[in-house]
């Protein structure tokens, strides 16, 4: 493999996609058109996946387009390259994609392309290229040949993530006269039908927005908070007409499976009962357009289902958050079922050299540093510091599944501002931590401003009752 064998020859260690940019950039790239089709024959689909995987549904949270294309270009730029070159230059029909190195990868690599490629052109007020549609168009019948040679749960096993990337062809392509139709029906019922399915699109569909037609009708808007969207789309869901039953349940599984308070901890949702529920609203071989432009928000609901909500990292099973939600515990959370790591290894090498008996972890998110030392070191105790309530109940779950010596709680170490807290404390407050031995204090994630973390502290720094203090990247 040429841009391999470039990538370990170059200075400083140099890493594929550096390589492979540098090669294969249609702007600055110097070899591409010269290499035998290098740029194809050379993916790295790993390197590819962790990178589309780890960012992939943080970028699907930015609400401006332009907002997207610039962090696509800047955090995962390679992506966007190989899909120009999977799209254009690398397969000349189906038969040549399907005996490719990795189909799926191939067509996650398009869809990605696709979507950017859509965005930025909409941004600089273009018009789009007839070959780009043909692509477009190419890649349809892609991801009908995937839905009928797949299972779904092969395609989440895949980590590809294809279901969230095919959210790409909103932007090519119109809805169906007659799902618009429908849709208009149900938003404009002003009986329970009504509401639930008004609702149960402002819960589940970020990209997909109904018709202008429908925003501005006359039914009064569902005034619920964000807040209780959830516990009121379960509650109409057990009382809507048999024809809206089958999204009905749906959602009712996908709630389960991304409960805010306590997500189910599962690699994969699937089962018979969701599987029923699947081919009810799809039919026994899912049909793309059916897919993509349905009465109900299948898509979005399905993606979020076929997203795990635990990592197996090292043997410990670790509870994550919906990597959906697009906040940082969610990004942090993308990156480690991207990667297979926590990212913990410094503070496991501060356990082992300064012969640690105690861990605290301030600002905790969900626990990937905390789990991952009390799993690795069993002798040691780990007390956990979290602000938000459901991430410390994360923790809570992975102690319990793991057999951990770990405590979690929902506390804020501050000395003052101490705001959006259910408790607050400080670290002398807390001491000694139901510890016994040399301290570690580690700062996972800042749970407030440094300097009234550790001014909270002052008196344990001061009588070093604390051995070391140190924060991850």
């Amino acid at each position: 493999m040429l841009i391999a064998d470039l990538a370990s020859l170059g200075e400083s260690h140099s890493t594929w996609a550096q390589v492979y940019l540098s090669c294969c950039n249609t702007e600055r790239g110097d070899c591409w058109k010269s290499c035998a089709h290098c740029c194809c024959y050379d993916l790295d689909f790993d390197n590819l996946r962790r990178a589309l995987a780890s960012h992939v549904h943080s970028l699907d949270a930015l609400s401006l387009p332009a907002d997207k294309v610039r962090r696509a270009f800047w955090l995962i730029p390679e992506v966007y390259v190989a899909g120009f070159h999977t799209s254009h230059y690398c397969f000349s029909n189906v038969s040549s994609w399907a005996a490719s190195k990795d189909p799926l990868g191939v067509l996650a690599t398009r869809l990605f392309f696709h979507e950017v490629e859509a965005l930025w052109t909409e941004h600089r007020q273009a018009e789009m290229d007839l070959r780009e549609l043909y692509y477009v168009q190419e890649s349809w019948g892609m991801l009908q040949l995937a839905l009928t040679s797949f299972s779904l749960a092969d395609l989440a096993r895949s980590g590809w993530h294809l279901l969230l990337l095919a959210k790409a062809f909103y932007l090519f392509f119109e809805v169906p006269a007659a799902v618009s139709e429908e849709r208009e029906r149900l938003w404009n019922d002003a009986g329970a039908d009504g509401r639930f399915f008004r609702l149960l699109w402002r819960y589940a569909s970020r990209s997909e927005p109904l018709a202008a037609t429908m925003r501005e009708t006359e039914v009064p808007l569902d005034e619920v908070e964000e807040r209780g969207l959830a516990s009121e789309l379960q509650r109409l869901a057990q009382g809507v007409s048999p024809a809206l039953r089958p999204a009905a349940q749906l959602l009712l599984a996908e709630l389960q499976h991304d409960e805010s308070d306590m997500p189910s901890c599962r690699l994969s949702a699937l089962d018979d009962g969701l599987l029923r529920t699947i081919s009810e609203l799809l039919g026994e071989v899912p049909s793309v357009n059916r897919l993509i432009f349905h009465t109900f928000p299948v898509l979005p609901l399905l993606e979020r289902l076929l997203s795990p909500t635990a990592a197996q990292v090292a043997g410990l099973m670790l509870c994550t958050p919906p990597l959906w939600r697009g906040d940082l515990a969610a990004s942090t959370a993308a990156r480690i079922h991207a990667s297979g790591d926590t990212g913990c290894k410094e503070l496991q090498n501060l356990i082992h050299d300064g012969d640690i008996d105690c861990v605290v972890d301030v600002g905790a998110m969900f626990g990937a540093c905390a789990a991952s030392a009390a799993h690795a070191f069993h002798h040691v105790n780990v007390r956990a510091y979290e602000k938000s309530p459901s991430s410390a109940r994360l923790m809570q779950r992975t102690a319990h599944l793991g057999q951990l010596s770990m405590e979690a709680r929902a506390v804020c170490l501050v000395s003052s501002e101490c705001v959006d807290c259910e408790v607050c404390s400080t670290l002398e407050d807390e001491y000694p931590f139901a510890c016994k031995g040399r301290i570690l204090l580690w700062m996972s994630q800042m749970s407030g401003p440094l300097h009234s973390i550790l001014k909270g502290g002052r008196l344990l720094f001061r009588k070093r009752l604390v051995h070391s203090v140190a924060a991850g990247d």
